[in-house]
């Protein structure tokens, strides 16, 4: 089962994703920010990341080149 991180910043959107997600048999972890999906990463590798690209702090496109490094077929 692919390993799916939701990143965004607004809470609704996230866990909507997410349930949707879900229950379309996905293994779903949100997250709320990128430094929380980071901390996350170094212990457990997303397969596909859907992030919001404007957020504060990280933005989801370096969010995205950092997880790319550490796991090379993360989509």
């Amino acid at each position: 089962m692919q390993k799916i991180f939701v990143v965004d910043d607004e809470r609704q959107i996230a866990d909507g994703l997410s349930v949707a997600l879900r229950e379309a048999q996905f293994n779903v972890e949100t997250f709320y920010d990128a430094g929380s999906a980071l901390l996350r990463a170094k212990n457990y590798l997303p397969d596909i990341l859907i992030s919001d690209v404007v957020m504060p702090g990280m933005d989801g496109v370096a969010l995205a080149q950092i997880l790319q490094k550490l796991n090379p077929i993360c989509k």
